[in-house]
């Protein structure tokens, strides 16, 4: 769908409609909100009322059994030092509508550059969501243009290690992105294996 800032609030249940209509159409389970526009968040407009909006909206419209609503939020969105942590209110007021979150942890050098910050965050996170709420998105492969990946080996001793030992089976796994780039499947296939040890 086009960005955010091109659904304003009186065509809002339209787009709903439309969204529904594409879900039941393909067979999907549901819907992740991919929002990436930070100016919802800073004063443009109200990217917190919206999504919060959207997220009631289809959680209300989708089917029984296709009505699963996920979110992929940035991991500033969180921070109480950006913005007053945008995505820590939305959650308040809707998290019960949301089935988890597909969190990126990538492209945010400040909140995912090393493992150390990885674990921080998604710990962080995790304080507000619960971890079992919580998926940690990575990127699955070195793709020239994007920030914070990991080879296999050091996600899972130095990211998916630690947060297994701190949340044991309530860690809520992780979410690659995207499994176009995952040749001949070996990073989902480690990834697998990790959580599964």
């Amino acid at each position: 769908p086009p960005r955010s800032t091109l659904f304003p609030y009186t065509t809002l249940f339209r787009s709903v409609s439309q969204i529904v209509n594409f879900v039941t159409t393909y067979g999907f389970d549901g819907v992740d909100i991919d929002y990436e526009d930070s100016n919802g968040f800073t004063g443009s407009y109200d990217g917190v009322g919206f999504l919060t909006a959207l997220t009631t909206a289809l959680a209300g419209a989708l089917p029984s059994g296709q009505n699963i609503v996920t979110h992929a939020p940035q991991t500033p969105y969180w921070d109480s030092c950006w913005n007053n942590a945008p995505y820590a209110q939305i959650w308040q007021q809707v998290g019960n509508q949301i089935a988890w979150i597909n969190n990126q942890f990538y492209n945010n050098p400040p909140w995912d550059a090393t493992p150390d910050l990885k674990v921080q965050w998604y710990q962080n996170v995790a304080a507000i969501t619960r971890a079992q709420k919580l998926m940690l998105g990575a990127l699955v492969a070195q793709m020239g243009h994007d920030e914070g990946f990991l080879p296999l080996d050091q996600m899972v001793a130095n990211v998916i290690t630690p947060l297994q030992t701190t949340f044991g089976s309530k860690f809520g796994g992780v979410m690659g992105w995207q499994f176009a780039f995952d040749q001949a499947g070996a990073w989902g296939n480690g990834i697998g294996q990790a959580l599964n040890a």
